[in-house]
């Protein structure tokens, strides 16, 4: 632009800063804000929602930062839009900050303006890294009482949020709910159900869902398999532990600790001394460090096994 000797105007800053929130780049969004005032162009609306926007960036968060330019926009006498509320909600939700994030939800339905579905879902997904499993539910149908169709992110987010407040019930009922909502799980989905079914000691209905991800067309991960493992080790399954783990290195699914420990104690579990030390051993040779509790559990069980 200036070889061209055009001056840049709020639009094209508004547009630029905008790709850097697309681009993971909140630093030079910040920078160019801060530059449209020092050429005396004052920010709108847009330029202030993706700024906020650019703060909430998966990478690196700023919401304290993005609070603050959201309250320069109510200093300023700018009324936030639907897109600044959403932006300041999803950067308070991604810092764990879901007080303010629910905060920032009320005062956007006590105002004329009328929160979607990615306002619902940031909502959320707030109260379920918070450990708010019910206010997640309650936020979850107000959706529906707001004519709303909730989409895979709003569901996964509910799911998860049940799965913390060991709500397994609850969330095996929505992921069945899905399909007359004409969606189709994510693996985030499912293996957010089997974790609530494995913190309900629903083995049985663990392995239900673990086998409906391939019908699904979907592949499992290290989360979905490390939750049915656990699930199977807490309901005496240390056969079907064993099998699931297994099958892992076939599917090109890396075990974790996670992995191993639940594999371990479930065979401990069914006095397979002989497997359990050899998933130790092969756990010390994938370099990977056991918890003490293993380190122990193998110690005491040495007499036990020979």
């Amino acid at each position: 632009m200036q070889g061209a000797q055009l001056v840049p105007d709020v639009p094209s800053y508004s547009a630029t800063i905008s790709s850097c929130e697309k681009a993971g780049q909140w630093q030079l969004a910040i920078l160019l804000f801060a530059s449209m005032q020092e050429a005396q162009l004052t920010p709108d609306v847009i330029s202030y929602s993706a700024t906020i926007s650019a703060c909430a960036s998966e990478r690196r968060v700023q919401w304290q930062l993005a609070l603050q330019l959201f309250d320069e926009m109510l200093q300023h006498q700018l009324a936030p839009n639907v897109i600044s509320y959403n932006a300041a909600i999803s950067a308070c939700e991604k810092a764990g900050q879901w007080q303010v994030a629910l905060q920032l939800f009320g005062v956007m339905k006590a105002t004329k303006l009328t929160p979607d579905v990615i306002s619902h879902s940031a909502a959320i997904s707030s109260c379920e890294k918070g450990g708010q499993w019910q206010a997640a539910c309650q936020v979850f149908w107000a959706m529906r009482e707001a004519r709303l169709h909730p989409d895979v992110i709003s569901y996964s987010a509910a799911i998860s949020s049940c799965e913390k407040g060991a709500q397994w019930e609850v969330a095996v009922s929505l992921l069945h709910s899905m399909p007359s909502a004409k969606l189709l799980p994510s693996i985030v989905t499912y293996s957010a159900c089997i974790s609530a079914c494995e913190k309900g000691e629903q083995w049985q209905l663990a392995l239900h869902l673990f086998a409906a991800i391939p019908k699904a067309m979907l592949t499992p991960t290290q989360i979905s398999y490390n939750a049915t493992i656990s699930s199977c080790e807490k309901g005496s399954q240390w056969q079907h532990a064993l099998e699931l783990f297994s099958a892992m290195p076939e599917a090109k699914v890396t075990p974790s600790v996670i992995s191993y420990s639940a594999a371990i104690s479930s065979c401990e579990e069914g006095r397979q001394w002989q497997l359990s030390f050899r998933l130790f051993y092969e756990m010390l040779a994938d370099k990977l460090s056991p918890s003490l509790i293993l380190y122990r559990s193998a110690i005491s069980h040495c007499e036990l096994g020979g």
